[in-house]
């Protein structure tokens, strides 16, 4: 599919080579959780200031494809975060010390908050902050809303047992976490080996290094 060209958007507010994802893939699910207080932090995030869902075009690109193979299967995909603002991450990092761990039993049961950057879990820079990368799950789609599938854990889920190839999972789950790394990987997307949801694409070559913080504006 051929993207609208950000340029010829005149109330836009991001880079030419960014894609509003949600708007030009009607049928993809958009679920930014760190534009509400439904996540980590139990707070929406500085930065997030509409839940609009940008990635760099390639990027655009291969999401399109995935959701097209998801469709294959009568399914859609979710997107739980794609592009996000450094200065969203400096938030969240900002964060971890603050001793409030009231979300600790839904998303990391087995660590202390103020550890989840030493054990992996989020990145400074991070790959969202370059516009490559994509949390993600699949859904069956409804009239009212679509019913994801069970995937084991949810997202966010900061713990062993969110990783990818999890051993210790439900058959159907763990069939799940396979289809839908098939679907991304298929597309181009390389997944996060601790978060069976993220995905990016690679950058051997280093072409999408730059790190943006303009923020998830309503235009």
């Amino acid at each position: 599919m051929a993207f609208m060209p950000s340029n010829a958007m005149p109330d836009r507010c991001w880079p030419d080579d960014f894609v509003d994802v949600g708007r030009q893939l009607p049928d993809l699910v958009v679920e930014l959780r760190y534009a509400t207080a439904e996540n980590f932090l139990a707070m929406p995030i500085e930065g997030y200031e509409t839940p609009r869902c940008l990635l760099r075009r390639a990027a655009a690109d291969a999401l399109a494809r995935a959701q097209l193979q998801a469709a294959r299967y009568g399914l859609t995909l979710v997107v739980f975060d794609a592009y996000r603002p450094a200065r969203s991450v400096a938030c969240m990092l900002a964060r971890l010390g603050d001793g409030d761990e009231r979300m600790k039993g839904r998303y990391y049961p087995r660590h202390a908050k103020a550890d989840l950057l030493r054990l992996g879990y989020l990145a400074q820079p991070s790959a969202h902050s370059r516009g490559i990368a994509v949390d993600v799950t699949l859904a069956v789609p409804g009239k009212t809303h679509a019913h994801t599938l069970d995937m084991g854990c949810c997202f966010d889920f900061f713990d062993p047992a969110a990783a990818t190839d999890y051993e210790d999972l439900d058959p159907l789950a763990r069939q799940n976490r396979g289809l839908l790394l098939e679907l991304m990987t298929s597309c181009g997307f390389v997944n996060a080996p601790l978060e069976w949801w993220h995905y990016q694409l690679p950058d051997e070559q280093g072409v999408w290094q730059a790190v943006y913080d303009f923020p998830l504006c309503a235009g």
